[in-house]
């Protein structure tokens, strides 16, 4: 008797065991989802001095953007009718720092109101053996600009026949080639001057 009960007694024993086992690792399948959500709202939370908020300001991650020109090799051929030639030139490779200005931290719905300044640099090393001063020659934005405005202007009415006519005349008198042939810098970022757009702006 007192045989059986002993080992009665270890089976109910092992038994609980196995269920409080099982049920604890029940218990913290099914917690942890939820504590796994709590924890990641509370790292989202933009809160300046975390950080979160640190990361958010400025991305502590570099950022690099490849930029390729397609060069003209011809660009008198392909003005006399021919088939243009073209050579794939980059990549120039840029770093970009990101970083913000808080307009407005303070909203009834707790939304961030916020300007994000970029910064561009020139990354030699990775771009090299090319350089911000490369020329490339390619189509005149300037000229191709122009020329798609004109083609959406309806001649239906006097004003946009006389519009159409002075951007023709001005097309003329300041001989706007097809090509121009610029440095990379020019291109992205520092622009360059058209005589045409400047007397274009002062008319209007």
């Amino acid at each position: 008797m007192g045989c059986c009960t002993l080992k009665c007694g270890g089976i109910t024993s092992m038994v609980l065991g196995i269920a409080i086992l099982l049920a604890g690792s029940i218990g913290g399948f099914v917690g942890f989802p939820a504590l796994f959500k709590s924890e990641v709202r509370k790292q989202a939370v933009l809160e300046n001095g975390t950080d979160t908020w640190a990361a958010w300001m400025e991305p502590p991650v570099a950022i690099y953007q490849n930029f390729t020109f397609f060069n003209v090799l011809n660009p008198d051929e392909v003005l006399s009718g021919g088939k243009p030639s073209l050579s794939e030139v980059g990549p120039f490779v840029y770093r970009q720092d990101r970083k913000k200005i808080i307009v407005n931290a303070e909203t009834p719905d707790g939304t961030i109101i916020y300007k994000e300044i970029k910064y561009w640099f020139f990354d030699a090393e990775k771009s090299a053996p090319l350089k911000e001063d490369t020329v490339v020659t390619i189509i005149n934005p300037v000229l191709t600009g122009v020329a798609a405005k004109m083609t959406e202007i309806q001649t239906g009415s006097l004003f946009d026949g006389f519009v159409k006519f002075i951007a023709t005349a001005f097309l003329t008198q300041y001989n706007e080639g097809l090509f121009t042939r610029r440095t990379v810098r020019e291109l992205l970022f520092d622009g360059f001057e058209s005589a045409m757009l400047r007397d274009l702006r002062g008319l209007l």
